[in-house]
């Protein structure tokens, strides 16, 4: 009588902890861009990740995915965030002139 085969494993794929952390980033940057600098940092952190995710990931891979909608939603986020940033300081040194009310 033979010894009984080890079981099969699936084989482990790498590259999807960077992936999940893009999308991560992204999908916080696109909730708090409208916090200024939480929504630039969200959205940078996950526009770097996502990129090093899809050149770690095999090519049509679920992780792939994920990189990209991390890469998407990083650079949205990145650029609201920015624009929210411009107004939000633009609106304040404008109000920071003499009032009307003093003569």
């Amino acid at each position: 009588m033979a010894p009984p085969y080890p079981p099969a494993t699936a084989p482990q794929s790498k590259g999807h902890g960077a992936s999940v952390t893009s999308l991560v980033f992204g999908i916080i940057g696109m909730v708090f861009f409208w916090s200024g600098i939480m929504g630039v940092i969200g959205g940078l952190v996950g526009l770097i990740v996502g990129i090093v995710g899809v050149k770690s990931s095999t090519k049509y891979s679920p992780s792939q995915g994920m990189a990209i909608a991390g890469i998407v939603l990083g650079s949205v986020a990145l650029f609201l965030g920015v624009i929210y940033l411009i107004v939000w300081i633009a609106t304040l040194s404008a109000g920071s002139g003499t009032p009307s009310y003093y003569y």
